[in-house]
């Protein structure tokens, strides 16, 4: 079972993306993302690591 979920946020122009990327290396999981707050970033890509096997 595959879950994607998306969402729209307005970035501040002041604020520079930050990219995420966690990819199990077999090929099978993976998990991307773009945010402009850090602390986000960090958030989404250990959550996206703990969920992979």
């Amino acid at each position: 079972m595959v879950t994607v979920r998306t969402s729209y946020t307005q970035f501040d122009a002041d604020e520079p993306p930050w990219t995420w990327r966690a990819d199990s290396g077999d090929g099978a999981r993976g998990a991307y993302g773009v945010t402009n707050l850090p602390a986000v970033a960090r958030k989404r890509l250990l959550d996206a690591l703990r969920a992979m096997p």
